[in-house]
Protein backbone atom coordinates (compact mmCIF):
# COMPACT_ATOMS: atom_id res chain seq x y z
CA UNK A 1 0.00 0.00 0.00
CA UNK A 2 1.73 3.48 -0.94
CA UNK A 3 1.46 6.81 1.11
CA UNK A 4 -1.25 8.11 -1.72
CA UNK A 5 -3.35 4.92 -1.09
CA UNK A 6 -3.40 5.38 2.82
CA UNK A 7 -4.51 9.19 2.11
CA UNK A 8 -7.26 7.79 -0.32
CA UNK A 9 -8.30 5.42 2.26
CA UNK A 10 -8.65 7.60 4.98
CA UNK A 11 -10.78 9.87 3.14
CA UNK A 12 -13.00 7.41 2.12
CA UNK A 13 -13.49 5.73 5.74
CA UNK A 14 -13.95 9.62 6.86
CA UNK A 15 -17.01 10.24 4.71
CA UNK A 16 -18.48 6.58 5.24
CA UNK A 17 -18.11 7.47 9.18
CA UNK A 18 -20.12 11.13 8.39
CA UNK A 19 -22.73 9.61 6.66
CA UNK A 20 -23.41 6.55 8.93
CA UNK A 21 -24.53 9.52 11.82
CA UNK A 22 -27.83 9.57 12.28
CA UNK A 23 -29.92 12.85 11.40
CA UNK A 24 -30.98 14.92 14.34
CA UNK A 25 -34.40 14.11 15.56
CA UNK A 26 -37.29 16.40 14.97
CA UNK A 27 -37.46 19.06 17.91
CA UNK A 28 -41.34 19.84 17.10
CA UNK A 29 -43.74 17.86 18.57
CA UNK A 30 -47.62 17.99 18.86
CA UNK A 31 -47.56 19.32 22.58
CA UNK A 32 -45.22 22.09 21.19
CA UNK A 33 -47.38 23.07 18.34
CA UNK A 34 -50.69 23.29 20.79
CA UNK A 35 -48.34 25.24 22.46
CA UNK A 36 -47.75 27.67 19.86
CA UNK A 37 -51.33 27.53 18.33
CA UNK A 38 -52.95 28.62 22.14
CA UNK A 39 -50.61 31.60 22.22
CA UNK A 40 -51.42 32.68 18.82
CA UNK A 41 -55.29 32.06 19.89
CA UNK A 42 -54.69 34.32 23.40
CA UNK A 43 -52.73 37.14 21.49
CA UNK A 44 -56.22 37.67 18.92
CA UNK A 45 -58.77 37.60 21.51
CA UNK A 46 -56.62 40.32 22.95
CA UNK A 47 -56.12 42.39 19.90
CA UNK A 48 -59.85 41.71 19.80
CA UNK A 49 -60.80 42.74 23.65
CA UNK A 50 -58.67 45.87 22.87
CA UNK A 51 -60.60 46.72 20.06
CA UNK A 52 -63.73 46.50 21.46
CA UNK A 53 -62.56 48.08 24.85
CA UNK A 54 -61.07 51.13 22.59
CA UNK A 55 -64.92 51.66 20.79
CA UNK A 56 -66.22 51.79 24.17
CA UNK A 57 -64.16 54.39 25.62
CA UNK A 58 -64.71 56.75 22.59
CA UNK A 59 -68.13 56.15 22.91
CA UNK A 60 -68.11 57.16 26.91
CA UNK A 61 -65.44 60.37 25.94
CA UNK A 62 -68.35 61.63 24.35
CA UNK A 63 -70.32 61.92 27.58
CA UNK A 64 -73.37 60.04 27.57
CA UNK A 65 -74.14 57.13 29.82
CA UNK A 66 -77.16 55.33 28.98
CA UNK A 67 -79.13 56.04 25.73
CA UNK A 68 -82.73 54.22 25.97
CA UNK A 69 -83.89 56.52 23.17
CA UNK A 70 -84.11 55.08 19.74
CA UNK A 71 -83.41 56.99 16.52
CA UNK A 72 -86.41 58.05 15.00
CA UNK A 73 -85.71 60.02 12.14
CA UNK A 74 -85.67 59.00 7.90
CA UNK A 75 -82.17 59.51 6.34
CA UNK A 76 -82.47 61.23 3.25
CA UNK A 77 -81.56 58.98 0.14
CA UNK A 78 -77.53 59.13 -0.60
CA UNK A 79 -76.52 60.73 -3.55
CA UNK A 80 -75.19 58.71 -6.64
CA UNK A 81 -72.05 57.20 -6.27
CA UNK A 82 -68.58 59.11 -7.63
CA UNK A 83 -67.30 58.07 -10.83
CA UNK A 84 -63.98 56.88 -10.66
CA UNK A 85 -61.48 58.99 -12.45
CA UNK A 86 -57.66 58.43 -12.92
CA UNK A 87 -55.35 60.11 -11.04
CA UNK A 88 -51.82 61.64 -11.26
CA UNK A 89 -49.25 61.56 -8.34
CA UNK A 90 -48.20 65.11 -7.88
CA UNK A 91 -46.07 66.59 -5.16
CA UNK A 92 -47.59 67.85 -1.84
CA UNK A 93 -47.39 71.76 -1.76
CA UNK A 94 -46.56 73.80 1.20
CA UNK A 95 -49.25 76.02 3.22
CA UNK A 96 -48.87 79.33 1.83
CA UNK A 97 -48.56 80.54 5.35
CA UNK A 98 -47.70 79.26 8.97
CA UNK A 99 -51.43 79.48 9.99
CA UNK A 100 -52.96 76.95 7.95
CA UNK A 101 -51.83 74.06 10.37
CA UNK A 102 -50.77 73.28 13.97
CA UNK A 103 -47.15 73.04 14.82
CA UNK A 104 -45.71 69.82 15.31
CA UNK A 105 -46.20 68.48 18.26
CA UNK A 106 -43.77 66.01 19.77
CA UNK A 107 -43.90 62.43 21.22
CA UNK A 108 -43.92 62.98 24.81
CA UNK A 109 -43.22 59.59 26.71
CA UNK A 110 -47.24 57.82 28.05
CA UNK A 111 -48.84 59.74 25.26
CA UNK A 112 -49.91 58.28 21.96
CA UNK A 113 -48.40 59.79 18.86
CA UNK A 114 -50.50 62.22 17.00
CA UNK A 115 -50.90 59.22 14.07
CA UNK A 116 -52.58 56.89 16.32
CA UNK A 117 -55.55 59.34 16.22
CA UNK A 118 -55.97 58.06 12.26
CA UNK A 119 -55.49 60.84 9.15
CA UNK A 120 -57.49 63.39 10.16
CA UNK A 121 -57.82 66.24 7.89
CA UNK A 122 -55.25 69.36 9.00
CA UNK A 123 -57.59 71.72 11.04
CA UNK A 124 -56.87 75.41 9.54
CA UNK A 125 -56.49 78.23 12.31
CA UNK A 126 -60.10 80.12 12.52
CA UNK A 127 -59.83 83.97 12.57
CA UNK A 128 -59.59 85.15 16.25
CA UNK A 129 -58.40 81.92 17.13
CA UNK A 130 -54.70 81.09 18.20
CA UNK A 131 -53.20 77.79 18.77
CA UNK A 132 -52.59 76.84 22.63
CA UNK A 133 -48.73 77.57 23.81
CA UNK A 134 -46.86 75.32 24.88
CA UNK A 135 -44.68 76.00 28.52
CA UNK A 136 -41.87 72.90 28.78
CA UNK A 137 -42.65 71.39 32.44
CA UNK A 138 -40.19 68.61 33.77
CA UNK A 139 -42.79 66.11 32.83
CA UNK A 140 -42.84 67.76 28.81
CA UNK A 141 -44.71 70.18 27.62
CA UNK A 142 -48.15 71.86 28.40
CA UNK A 143 -50.40 71.09 25.89
CA UNK A 144 -49.11 67.21 26.19
CA UNK A 145 -49.18 66.86 29.55
CA UNK A 146 -51.64 69.09 30.99
CA UNK A 147 -52.14 70.92 33.93
CA UNK A 148 -53.20 70.50 37.54
CA UNK A 149 -57.03 70.58 37.88
CA UNK A 150 -58.51 72.79 40.46
CA UNK A 151 -61.34 70.56 42.07
CA UNK A 152 -64.70 70.87 40.67
CA UNK A 153 -67.07 72.68 42.77
CA UNK A 154 -69.88 70.58 44.01
CA UNK A 155 -72.42 73.54 44.84
CA UNK A 156 -72.80 74.90 41.37
CA UNK A 157 -76.27 73.84 40.24
CA UNK A 158 -77.04 73.19 36.83
CA UNK A 159 -78.87 75.58 34.47
CA UNK A 160 -82.42 75.25 33.44
CA UNK A 161 -82.70 71.61 31.42
CA UNK A 162 -85.19 73.41 28.93
CA UNK A 163 -83.03 76.45 28.24
CA UNK A 164 -80.11 74.84 27.62
CA UNK A 165 -82.12 72.01 25.32
CA UNK A 166 -83.48 74.59 23.25
CA UNK A 167 -80.27 76.10 22.68
CA UNK A 168 -78.41 73.55 21.43
CA UNK A 169 -81.14 72.36 19.27
CA UNK A 170 -81.64 76.11 17.66
CA UNK A 171 -77.51 76.30 17.32
CA UNK A 172 -77.32 73.05 15.57
CA UNK A 173 -80.00 72.95 13.33
CA UNK A 174 -78.91 76.72 11.76
CA UNK A 175 -75.31 75.35 11.11
CA UNK A 176 -76.61 71.81 9.74
CA UNK A 177 -79.94 73.28 8.12
CA UNK A 178 -81.49 70.23 9.11
CA UNK A 179 -83.68 69.69 12.28
CA UNK A 180 -82.33 67.92 14.82
CA UNK A 181 -84.04 64.93 17.02
CA UNK A 182 -83.27 64.48 20.99
CA UNK A 183 -82.48 60.91 21.08
CA UNK A 184 -81.12 61.37 24.79
CA UNK A 185 -81.35 63.15 27.95
CA UNK A 186 -80.42 62.94 31.44
CA UNK A 187 -80.03 65.99 34.03
CA UNK A 188 -78.76 64.80 37.83
CA UNK A 189 -78.08 66.81 40.54
CA UNK A 190 -75.67 64.05 41.58
CA UNK A 191 -74.46 62.06 38.60
CA UNK A 192 -73.45 58.47 39.50
CA UNK A 193 -70.95 58.87 36.59
CA UNK A 194 -69.26 61.98 38.17
CA UNK A 195 -71.22 62.54 41.80
CA UNK A 196 -71.49 66.10 40.88
CA UNK A 197 -74.27 67.73 39.20
CA UNK A 198 -74.41 66.74 35.41
CA UNK A 199 -76.33 66.87 32.22
CA UNK A 200 -76.10 64.81 29.38
CA UNK A 201 -77.95 65.99 26.05
CA UNK A 202 -77.92 63.85 22.55
CA UNK A 203 -79.17 65.37 19.56
CA UNK A 204 -79.20 63.37 16.08
CA UNK A 205 -79.18 64.86 12.47
CA UNK A 206 -79.62 63.85 9.06
CA UNK A 207 -76.63 63.59 7.19
CA UNK A 208 -77.95 62.16 4.31
CA UNK A 209 -76.48 58.87 3.99
CA UNK A 210 -77.51 58.61 7.80
CA UNK A 211 -77.13 59.96 11.24
CA UNK A 212 -74.28 62.04 12.68
CA UNK A 213 -74.66 63.38 16.72
CA UNK A 214 -73.99 66.52 18.83
CA UNK A 215 -73.39 65.18 22.29
CA UNK A 216 -73.28 67.76 25.16
CA UNK A 217 -72.27 66.92 28.87
CA UNK A 218 -73.06 70.28 31.24
CA UNK A 219 -70.95 70.18 34.36
CA UNK A 220 -68.63 72.40 36.37
CA UNK A 221 -64.89 73.35 36.93
CA UNK A 222 -62.41 74.42 39.27
CA UNK A 223 -60.20 77.91 39.14
CA UNK A 224 -60.58 80.30 36.76
CA UNK A 225 -61.33 79.31 32.65
CA UNK A 226 -57.85 79.51 31.36
CA UNK A 227 -56.48 77.59 34.29
CA UNK A 228 -59.42 74.87 33.57
CA UNK A 229 -58.54 74.79 29.75
CA UNK A 230 -55.09 74.26 30.74
CA UNK A 231 -56.08 71.28 32.96
CA UNK A 232 -57.57 70.00 29.78
CA UNK A 233 -55.20 70.62 26.89
CA UNK A 234 -54.63 66.58 26.84
CA UNK A 235 -58.03 65.49 28.03
CA UNK A 236 -58.66 63.15 24.76
CA UNK A 237 -55.36 61.65 24.62
CA UNK A 238 -54.05 63.72 22.05
CA UNK A 239 -50.41 65.46 22.15
CA UNK A 240 -52.14 67.76 19.14
CA UNK A 241 -52.50 71.31 20.18
CA UNK A 242 -55.95 72.28 20.49
CA UNK A 243 -56.95 75.98 19.35
CA UNK A 244 -58.68 78.22 21.83
CA UNK A 245 -59.78 81.91 22.10
CA UNK A 246 -61.38 84.06 24.60
CA UNK A 247 -64.52 85.84 24.10
CA UNK A 248 -65.12 89.72 25.57
CA UNK A 249 -67.13 87.95 28.52
CA UNK A 250 -64.27 86.00 29.95
CA UNK A 251 -65.20 83.04 28.64
CA UNK A 252 -62.71 80.33 27.05
CA UNK A 253 -63.47 78.31 23.77
CA UNK A 254 -61.26 75.36 23.07
CA UNK A 255 -61.39 73.01 20.25
CA UNK A 256 -59.67 69.86 19.79
CA UNK A 257 -57.86 68.29 16.78
CA UNK A 258 -60.64 66.21 14.87
CA UNK A 259 -60.45 62.50 16.08
CA UNK A 260 -60.20 59.89 13.17
CA UNK A 261 -59.07 56.64 15.04
CA UNK A 262 -61.99 55.18 13.68
CA UNK A 263 -62.97 56.65 10.02
CA UNK A 264 -66.13 55.69 9.89
CA UNK A 265 -67.18 57.02 13.34
CA UNK A 266 -64.92 60.28 13.73
CA UNK A 267 -65.03 62.64 16.83
CA UNK A 268 -63.93 66.17 17.33
CA UNK A 269 -64.54 67.59 21.03
CA UNK A 270 -65.23 71.22 21.99
CA UNK A 271 -64.53 72.98 25.56
CA UNK A 272 -66.39 76.29 26.88
CA UNK A 273 -65.35 77.84 30.16
CA UNK A 274 -68.09 80.27 31.63
CA UNK A 275 -66.25 82.74 34.46
CA UNK A 276 -69.01 80.90 36.99
CA UNK A 277 -67.44 77.67 36.45
CA UNK A 278 -69.73 76.43 34.51
CA UNK A 279 -68.48 73.77 31.91
CA UNK A 280 -69.95 72.83 28.11
CA UNK A 281 -68.24 69.62 26.60
CA UNK A 282 -69.80 69.69 22.90
CA UNK A 283 -68.96 66.46 20.75
CA UNK A 284 -69.27 66.46 17.25
CA UNK A 285 -69.53 62.32 16.39
CA UNK A 286 -69.62 60.68 12.53
CA UNK A 287 -72.08 58.22 13.85
CA UNK A 288 -75.55 58.18 14.93
CA UNK A 289 -78.23 56.35 17.39
CA UNK A 290 -79.06 54.18 14.69
CA UNK A 291 -75.06 52.94 14.50
CA UNK A 292 -75.01 51.65 18.50
CA UNK A 293 -75.23 48.23 18.87
CA UNK A 294 -75.77 46.64 22.74
CA UNK A 295 -72.53 44.37 23.74
CA UNK A 296 -74.10 43.27 26.70
CA UNK A 297 -73.34 44.42 30.39
CA UNK A 298 -74.78 47.88 29.47
CA UNK A 299 -71.49 48.63 27.30
CA UNK A 300 -72.05 49.89 23.36
CA UNK A 301 -70.22 49.88 20.35
CA UNK A 302 -70.22 51.57 17.29
CA UNK A 303 -70.98 49.71 14.11
CA UNK A 304 -70.89 51.80 11.06
CA UNK A 305 -70.66 55.65 10.80
CA UNK A 306 -70.61 58.76 7.86
CA UNK A 307 -66.79 58.77 7.59
CA UNK A 308 -67.17 62.98 8.22
CA UNK A 309 -68.35 65.10 10.86
CA UNK A 310 -71.88 66.85 10.50
CA UNK A 311 -69.89 70.04 12.11
CA UNK A 312 -66.73 71.54 10.54
CA UNK A 313 -65.09 73.41 12.67
CA UNK A 314 -66.49 76.57 11.94
CA UNK A 315 -69.75 75.19 13.03
CA UNK A 316 -69.14 73.56 16.17
CA UNK A 317 -67.52 77.14 17.07
CA UNK A 318 -70.88 78.67 16.51
CA UNK A 319 -72.29 75.98 18.82
CA UNK A 320 -70.29 76.65 21.55
CA UNK A 321 -70.22 80.29 20.92
CA UNK A 322 -74.45 79.75 21.50
CA UNK A 323 -73.99 77.83 25.11
CA UNK A 324 -71.72 80.24 26.39
CA UNK A 325 -74.29 83.11 25.34
CA UNK A 326 -76.38 81.51 27.78
CA UNK A 327 -73.98 82.65 30.40
CA UNK A 328 -74.74 79.84 33.21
Amino acid sequence: MTGDDTADDRTRAAIRAVADVPAPPVTTTLDSVVRRGRRRTLVQRGATVAAVVGVVAAIGVGGVLLRTATEGQAGRPAGPAPTTTPTTTTAPTAPTTNEQQPPSTPNMPGNAPPSSRGTAPPMALLPGWNWVGARITPHGSEYCMGAPAAPEPDELALPNQGDVRARLVDSVSAQTGTEPQVVYQSWAPRSPKTDAPRGYLEVNVDMGDGPGSVQLEVGGFGGSPTEAADSDVSAYGSCERPMRTTLGSGAVLQMYQPDYSDPQAPMQHFGVYLPGGRHYVVTSAGYGEADKVDIGGGGQTIAGGRGRLPLDAAGLAKVGEALAALGK
